[in-house]
């Protein structure tokens, strides 16, 4: 049997296989949970040196578009996806309504976070292990709690 960890890049070749859109040098460092309507695979866009780590969930109705050299922590959640409230006797609607989320390049996204529909996490920021983002995070910062907010300034790396 093979670690949780090994084979990173053959892994990635499987969920390319799949439909992702995977750059070369991708990895996924254990199983990945892609729920969605439709070709829901092919609306996850990975770039080129991200790794994902086991057990993230991607709810695919709309695009998740990860930029390069990200890392996504364990059961890390990306939910796309979000329901009109309705009335008491049905409070959630059973129509749905997609919101693509962006990782730009650089981010760092820890173990147990849920970003929610429309969030775009900001080139080079971290989002704290086990934060809830709910609204658009700037690009160099650090991020944490829930919601998520901004803890502290990061200094500017090269583009």
């Amino acid at each position: 049997m093979l670690p949780k960890y090994a084979l990173g890049g053959v892994r990635a070749g499987v969920y390319r296989w799949a439909g992702c859109q995977l750059a070369a040098g991708v990895t996924i460092q254990g199983p990945l949970i892609l729920l969605g309507t439709g070709p829901a695979t092919s609306r996850l866009r990975v770039d080129r040196g991200s790794i994902i780590a086991p057990f993230v969930t991607f709810v695919l109705d709309g695009p998740v578009t990860i930029g390069r050299n990200v890392s996504i922590g364990p059961n890390a959640a990306f939910h796309t996806a979000t329901h009109n409230i309705g009335f008491g006797s049905r409070r959630m609607q059973l129509q749905t309504e997609a919101h693509p989320i962006t990782i730009e390049d650089g981010a760092w996204i820890g173990a147990h976070t849920v970003v929610l529909p429309g969030v775009t996490i900001g080139y080079g920021s971290v989002v704290g292990a086990g934060s809830v983002v709910v609204e658009d995070v700037p690009a160099n910062v650090f991020v944490a709690g829930n919601p998520a907010t901004v803890r502290e300034h990061l200094p500017f790396g090269n583009r």
